[in-house]
């Protein structure tokens, strides 16, 4: 018996010095990839501010001579004029894209803290008051949760979902989208709807891949927003997909945790701590 009980502690400690020694190789990954991400931001910040220079300038030597001399282009010129505009906007919304991409990975997007997506849903309609109000779009929101996401992540989410309902929409129809949310176990549910192009079936999983885009040059844009949200979602513990019809509209839902879901080491998220204490 008691050798039993020796040979029982001995392998104990050697399961004890295995979960140690796993422990301190997660923490030694965790060092790097947050350096990694670091490095990555620092990388897309330069290069970002490095493109974007030429691109500026270019672009506005192309309106100095579409001004100055437009009398001596003909309209094949002013054609050609348009064009290059037309592509200087497509690098500069992906150079602002990669680097929108890049962030979301430096932050901690999962939070213990929640925030306010009514909050975060009014910084996002404010950073897009011009198209909004180019466009004529009306928005209608449902009362929105708390949730435990980074609320710069949580602002860039919507923000990149309205910019999509605002561009895809529909020739001579004004974008009309709706913001709801659904309580489901912990997780909420939070939907976008528009009245916009819609989506065909075999897009539907594509279009949150990075750089995928469905119509070209024809509409502005990097191909990255959809690819930010999803990143944004994931990294915050839900998922995000899309139910669409051709020529009715689209809506984009994705879920999130709530302030009393499980954190992923399966604690309750320290906000809602107290309030459990207090039963």
């Amino acid at each position: 018996m008691v050798i039993a009980s020796h040979a029982d502690i001995t392998a104990r400690m050697g399961v004890q010095r295995e979960l140690e020694k796993t422990h301190d190789q997660l923490k030694r990954m965790a060092v790097e990839l947050e350096r990694s991400n670091q490095e990555l931001e620092q990388f897309a910040r330069i290069a970002s501010h490095d493109l974007s220079a030429p691109i500026t300038s270019t672009r506005w030597l192309v309106d100095l001579l579409s001004t100055r001399h437009a009398k001596q282009l003909d309209e094949e010129g002013h054609k050609y004029l348009k064009q290059i505009c037309l592509g200087l906007d497509r690098m500069n919304d992906l150079v602002e894209g990669v680097l929108a991409h890049a962030k979301v990975g430096t932050v901690v997007i999962g939070s213990s803290e929640s925030t306010d997506a009514g909050h975060a849903l009014a910084s996002a309609i404010e950073n897009l008051r011009r198209d909004i109000e180019t466009s004529g779009a009306v928005i209608t929101q449902e009362d929105l949760p708390n949730v435990c996401v980074e609320p710069r992540a949580l602002t860039q989410l919507f923000q990149n979902l309205l910019s999509n309902a605002i561009k895809y929409r529909r020739p001579d129809v004004a974008p009309a989208i709706k913001v709801t949310a659904a309580r489901q176990d912990s997780m909420w549910v939070m939907a976008v709807e528009d009245n916009g192009m819609g989506i065909e079936p075999e897009w539907l999983e594509r279009v949150f891949e990075p750089l995928q885009r469905r119509h070209g040059m024809e509409i502005a844009g990097s191909g990255l927003g959809l690819a930010t949200c999803k990143k944004i979602v994931t990294r915050a513990g839900g998922r995000i997909w899309a139910e669409s019809r051709v020529a009715t509209g689209s809506t984009f839902f994705f879920t999130l945790p709530g302030p009393d879901a499980p954190s992923a080491d399966g604690a309750v998220r320290s906000d809602d701590q107290e309030t459990l204490s207090s039963r």
